[in-house]
């Protein structure tokens, strides 16, 4: 897997590793997921 290290001002290493394609599309439509079952709930608290 690939990493990514970022050195800050205070001189510590920060090392991440870098999402995949996959994995970002299923965050985003785990994001979808969400916000639209907030919205629904919302919806169905007011009417």
């Amino acid at each position: 897997m690939n990493q990514i290290t970022i050195n800050t001002s205070q001189n510590v290493n920060l090392e991440l590793k870098v999402a995949s394609v996959g994995e970002r599309i299923a965050a985003f439509f785990m994001d979808v997921l969400i916000k639209d079952s907030l919205s629904c709930l919302c919806l169905l608290v007011v009417f």
